[in-house]
């Protein structure tokens, strides 16, 4: 009898029921593993997918494979614990970015449950571990992979193993690239050993998996990556292979991927995108704020004016899907005033706020450790993330608490407001009236066939009526939401994906928002007597152990100790100089604009060869 290898995904259920509004795209991170199994035919392969399937149900394996984020760590333990009891004498294996994450803050004592934990890709060492599970080999319960798996070795995805999966998802996933060229202080993806530049998979593979999923039915896909034009000549390849593929088939396919903004600099891959089916483009925007922005060498984002530059990408048609945070070290009472005014000018139609956390080895998670600003950092590790029914961080904040959550909650009043949500509706279909929009040419179907999916799904189903029943109860709400569709009527484009998409933004952020009290926050700031010098702790840069390039810690550094020098008391100022003697006299008198200036510059190379 052959043994059986279950995958298990079990999402955190607040980010599943909530994530893509009620549909479900497939587990990428599954059939990535199985496709690059040795010897499939020997083992029986299984997926349970805690969004579609009853734990009840669950039979025995062999061996059980997990995979997740650090916000999963709750749901994960309690599948395991669920199985364990059930079938002791199975192997439970962990791998993914939540090991990595833990390993880097010394915590995988919280998986302490698995049998193995696996950091670093899995790629190319997961057919060895099962094997040596298998014939009871003894192998160390921490496996440590940290060479990267080179995605030019990518097999295409398991179409036997798949097929059995694959309808009972909305939407289609295909992992395209790893790896980002920037350094934002707050971002995990930079952590990962030799991931602060793009690897990138085949154009012709990429185009292969696209064709056998259209061949499934598939036309919603999400391009898996960390910054699809990290190698934007790479990224231009891959769009005109798609284009070829749709035009060879006759079929036309809508996709969601993750940019950063200084892809308007190339507008020559914008229009292929539009015409290669791009539809929504996550962007960390973060802030409206220039400081914080260069507070955390998020440094991409300085270089022109935020509005404009936002403006200009949606021109051609784009969904910006936004990343906003508060709680910035150089945030004060303005930022959300700042904040709802830079969208409803921009014209973003998505947005999601969220507080600043430190995740697990992250440079900010040791800056806030070193200066003793972290909350708890045992208990909240993983649970320190926006949303839900408490509003926990990890941080403690600069700002004075009543000041930070009463300007919180004044500014979800604004944002679920109808006139608000009009006015950035009409923004952005003015972004669009200009020779650069470009026609999706897939279905507009999409939707129909979402819901179709909703429907199939009682939680889903569930935040739908959720829906109607906020919208029938508010008249306001309900007279901004006809104005908004009067308004993509009148419009010269056909605008009505970006219409629903809008609406159903808008309801999943009255279904969050609209009870929202000050007891639900679970933060905290720090205390009166702070000494604002350790802003900038002894050792923040010393003892860094990312596998970047020297030069690039220094230039995140520098970038950071600008954003913050500010806020220091000058008599503190002059001490932290002192007692760090890497930083010369002159490290502070440069200009935030000279400063993204250089660091774009430095980064050139890197994040858009042959630019």
């Amino acid at each position: 009898m052959k043994p059986t290898l279950t995958f298990i995904h079990s999402p955190d259920p607040l980010y599943a029921d909530n994530q893509n509004y009620g549909v479900e795209f497939m587990p990428l991170w599954v059939f990535n593993l199985s496709s690059n199994l040795n010897n499939k035919e020997n083992y029986n392969i299984t997926l349970y997918d805690s969004r579609i399937h009853k734990i009840d149900n669950m039979v025995e394996s062999d061996i059980f494979i997990f995979s997740g984020i650090n916000q999963d760590l709750h749901m994960i333990n309690s599948v395991q614990e669920n199985l364990r009891t059930r079938y002791p004498l199975s192997k439970f294996i962990i791998g993914g970015p939540i090991t990595w994450s833990f390993h880097k803050a010394k915590s995988l004592y919280l998986l302490k449950e698995f049998d193995q934990i696996i950091i670093g890709d899995g790629e190319d060492i997961i057919s060895e571990i099962i094997e040596n599970n298998l014939n009871n080999k003894q192998v160390g319960k921490i496996i440590n992979n940290e060479k990267r798996f080179p995605l030019s070795k990518s097999k295409s995805l398991d179409i036997p193993f798949m097929s059995r999966y694959v309808n009972h998802y909305y939407g289609a996933v295909v992992e395209v690239s790893r790896g980002c060229p920037f350094l934002c202080e707050f971002c995990d993806i930079r952590i990962l050993p030799d991931n602060n530049r793009s690897h990138c998979k085949n154009p012709s593979l990429i185009g292969q998996d696209v064709e056998n999923l259209i061949k499934f039915g598939k036309r919603q896909f999400i391009f898996a990556c960390d910054n699809f034009i990290g190698d934007h000549v790479w990224a231009e390849k891959v769009v005109d292979e798609l284009i070829r593929i749709q035009e060879h088939h006759k079929v036309y396919i809508s996709i969601y991927t993750w940019v950063t903004i200084n892809i308007y600099r190339h507008k020559r891959l914008l229009k292929k995108m539009r015409l290669a089916g791009f539809d929504l483009l996550f962007i960390g925007i973060e802030s409206f704020n220039q400081n914080s922005l260069i507070e955390t060498a998020k440094v991409q984002n300085t270089k022109l004016e935020l509005v404009t530059i936002i403006k200009e990408i949606q021109s051609y048609g784009f969904i910006i899907v936004a990343g906003l945070i508060f709680g910035f070290d150089t945030d004060q009472e303005n930022c959300f005033d700042l904040t709802s005014d830079g969208i409803k000018k921009s014209g973003l139609l998505s947005g999601d706020p969220s507080f600043l956390t430190a995740l697990p080895g992250t440079p900010l998670y040791r800056r806030m450790d070193l200066s003793k600003r972290l909350r708890n950092k045992d208990d909240l590790i993983s649970s320190a993330s926006t949303g839900g029914i408490k509003y926990q961080t990890n941080i403690k904040y600069l700002q004075d608490k009543d000041d930070f959550v009463y300007g919180f909650l004044k500014f979800i009043q604004t944002y679920i407001d109808g006139k608000f949500q009009f006015e950035r509706l009409d923004s952005f279909v003015n972004s669009l009236n200009n020779s650069n929009f470009i026609k999706l040419r897939s279905s507009s179907g999409g939707f129909l066939n979402a819901l179709s999916f909703v429907f199939k799904n009682p939680r889903s189903l569930v935040m739908l009526f959720k829906r109607a029943i906020i919208f029938s109860k508010n008249p306001i709400r309900l007279y901004f939401a006809l104005r908004g569709l009067l308004l993509i009527i009148r419009s010269k484009h056909n605008l009505i994906n970006q219409f629903m998409f809008w609406l159903f933004s808008w309801s999943n952020y009255v279904i969050k928002y609209s009870d929202l009290k000050y007891e639900d926050f679970d933060l905290d700031c720090v205390a009166e007597d702070f000494d604002y010098a350790e802003i900038i702790p002894v050792k923040y840069r010393e003892l860094a152990d990312e596998k970047i390039p020297k030069n690039k810690i220094d230039m995140q550094y520098k970038a950071t100790v600008e954003g913050l020098s500010k806020l220091i008391p000058q008599k503190n100022f002059t001490g932290v100089n002192s007692r760090d003697k890497c930083i010369s006299d002159d490290f502070f008198s440069i200009n935030a604009s000279e400063l993204a200036k250089d660091l774009i510059g430095g980064f050139k190379s890197q994040a858009f060869p042959g630019s």
